[in-house]
């Protein structure tokens, strides 16, 4: 299936071959952020079970961007020997068979975070092979089927933590933090169909893509800064943004996970929008001002008048599309699957270990300074630098021609 349906465009797919295959781009999807995004609001009820300090929850909000850099650099190597499909299986099995684990035996913060590693992995590996294999199964379909993927991955970041408080108070937080393992399973099926139905992938890459350095070229480097500012302020606000607005603002918890959900949420619009118009259009370059903009205000009005928080979390939330804007530029800048999964491997695993930093240090500036604003003017600061790279990023070059 995946030679039939990455054939010129003269051999379109039938129905049925494009209806799994956007399934399995869905089911894939839904599992890129749930095992991140199930946690922080839970930190209480896990208390109750064993101790959580500060700085155990700073690396647990940590440690989502260090496994993703980490299992992101085997992307490519996996790719090739086992074929694209099969690898984000192998992704599909680490994500569920890690949240089952982690919800079931953990005795300790500490065997929680280890275990958690495996389910971070599997996403580390699904987030570097799913763009290439969207550029294999669709090649004529990029940006819309970016669009569905990036929109997904907000609605996988966005109903864990609005549904994390009302389910432990039903059935605690073990089974609140497992019950995700079943997308992971669902999603198995229709990745083994797709790989089954296609030729054994060849362990031998082709001897003119394999010779891709993605680090050699300077627009990967911008391209690397454009989504590891994304991923960093996400990273942040996800980790901390709860105990930001119980601290500041006043609020409960659940209003807390609610307001952290809509966070999530403001993902949908820019997600859907900006991979198309970037697709489609000949001047980029009021998406990265916009991306600035909003990144700026956002987290500058969260630290310095958060009483308005429920206003400030809208410009926060559409600060993020410096996610998708990295991404769907890591299509457009290559024209192999070949050169897609080297800037994918490389942009997402260096640019989740640049992110990793962040929750760190927005929780580390708010205990030694005793208050949030310099926390959100760190980030402030780092959505500047990401709008000098997408000045580079968007010029219209691509990898294969560095080679």
């Amino acid at each position: 299936m995946e030679q039939r349906l990455t054939e010129g465009a003269e051999a379109t797919p039938p129905r049925g071959q494009m209806a799994l295959g956007v399934a399995a781009v869905t089911l894939v999807a839904l599992n890129l952020r749930t095992a991140v995004v199930s946690v922080s609001p839970l930190y209480g009820y896990m208390r109750q079970s064993f101790p959580v300090s500060h700085t155990a929850q700073g690396i647990m909000g940590t440690l989502p961007a260090l496994c993703f850099a980490l299992f992101g650099i085997f992307g490519p190597g996996i790719g090739r020997r086992l074929g694209l499909s099969w690898g984000i299986v192998l992704a599909l099995l680490m994500i569920a068979a890690g949240e089952v684990l982690r919800a079931a035996i953990s005795p300790s913060i500490l065997v929680f975070g280890l275990i958690s590693m495996l389910a971070l992995g599997g996403i580390g590996l699904g987030n570097v092979l799913l763009p290439p294999a969207i550029k294999q199964l669709f090649p004529h379909h990029v940006g819309p089927l970016t669009s569905l993927y990036l929109v997904l991955i907000a609605v996988s970041a966005a109903i864990p933590p609005m549904t994390a408080i009302p389910l432990a108070h039903l059935v605690g937080w073990r089974i609140t933090v497992g019950l995700w393992a079943l997308l992971g399973v669902a999603g198995i099926l229709p990745w083994a169909i797709i790989a089954r139905s296609g030729p054994v992938p060849s362990a031998q890459p082709n001897a003119h893509t394999s010779a891709i350095q993605a680090w050699r070229w300077p627009t990967t480097w911008a391209l690397t800064v454009l989504f590891a500012v994304g991923a960093l302020a996400m990273y942040a606000l996800i980790a901390w943004l709860p105990r930001l607005l119980t601290d500041s603002a006043g609020v409960t918890a659940a209003t807390a996970g609610t307001m952290l959900a809509i966070y999530n949420f403001i993902g949908f619009p820019h997600s859907l929008l900006v991979p198309i118009y970037l697709d489609r259009s000949k001047y980029p370059m009021p998406v990265v001002i916009l991306a600035t903009a909003c990144l700026c205000i956002g987290v500058l009005g969260l630290g310095f008048i958060p009483r308005w928080s429920w206003l400030w979390i809208i410009p926060a939330g559409l600060g993020a599309m410096f996610i998708p804007i990295g991404l769907t530029l890591i299509n457009l800048r290559s024209r192999t699957k070949e050169g897609t999964t080297a800037l994918s491997s490389f942009v997402q695993s260096a640019g989740y270990l640049i992110s990793a930093a962040g929750p760190l240090l927005f929780g580390w500036l708010n205990q030694h300074t005793g208050s949030w604003r310099a926390s959100c003017l760190f980030l402030a600061a780092c959505g500047l630098a990401a709008g000098a790279a997408g000045v580079i990023a968007i010029r219209p070059v691509y990898i294969e021609d560095s080679v």
